[in-house]
């Protein structure tokens, strides 16, 4: 299951990609009521979210270890003012997506989706969207094409292929490490591990995620779970950083 999972994430961005170039040919702007963009979406600095950490103990010697929500540690990036995004795919269907979140004082978020020589640009603040097909030129797209696009990158999505038990339970504890500036719980599955074994893990695959005290996701990697997509790697950067700033096209 983990390969078709892996093999249909790099798919599934590519097309939307295509389906939302498809949108920005058209010159309509989206309709949802809102009469102008706002200039800019910048991030109001605040403290990183409290919630309880996904996190659990180490393993007990079993192969058997925390069983970690990634659905949930992915959600919990919800509650951050405004983060950056690093996203990649190698392989069939090779996909790097480079993106700014701001959720607060106005939601907005920037995208940059390259896929092989050609890169898109897509801006979204409060309710309207425009989109570079690669051209240079910004042009409105609908509403609901931005969504679609948007949620595509959204990292639950990414991490959503690999969030079933059997996989969590194999997870161990690495230790503490600082990743992208924050102090995390770095925790790893491999093919060598009992539950890698079970799940007849690809020979060298490993997977490796690191947790924030406070519950969200950090960073995530998956190398050799599927030989199409040899790697699938997210990270997470600028945890509330002032310089997040999302603007209109001019």
């Amino acid at each position: 299951m983990i390969n078709r999972t892996a093999s249909l994430l790099a798919m599934l961005l590519v097309a939307v990609l295509l389906a939302a170039c498809d949108g920005a040919a058209s010159p309509t702007p989206a309709t949802t009521g809102a009469t102008s963009p706002s200039p800019t979406a910048a991030a109001t600095p605040s403290e990183a979210p409290t919630e309880a950490p996904t996190s659990a103990p180490a393993t007990d010697g079993t192969g058997f270890g925390p069983d970690i929500d990634l659905g949930a540690a992915a959600a919990a990036l919800e509650g951050i003012d405004s983060y950056r995004i690093s996203m990649t795919t190698e392989g069939a269907g090779s996909v790097a997506v480079e993106a700014v979140v701001v959720r607060s004082p106005q939601a907005a978020q920037q995208y940059t989706i390259t896929v092989g020589p050609s890169s898109q640009r897509l801006i979204l603040i409060g309710e309207q969207a425009w989109m570079d097909p690669g051209t240079g030129t910004y042009a409105p797209v609908p509403a609901e094409v931005a969504a679609g696009l948007s949620s595509s990158f959204d990292p639950a999505v990414l991490v959503g292929s690999f969030n079933n038990p059997m996989l969590r339970m194999g997870l161990e504890s690495v230790g503490r490490e600082t990743r992208n500036g924050v102090e995390t719980s770095h925790y790893r599955l491999d093919a060598t591990s009992p539950v890698g074994q079970m799940a007849s893990l690809p020979p060298g695959a490993e997977m490796d995620l690191w947790l924030a005290d406070e519950g969200y996701l950090v960073a995530f990697e998956a190398r050799g779970m599927d030989p199409s997509v040899p790697l699938i790697r997210m990270d997470v950067t600028h945890i509330n950083d002032p310089t997040n700033i999302v603007e209109a096209p001019s």
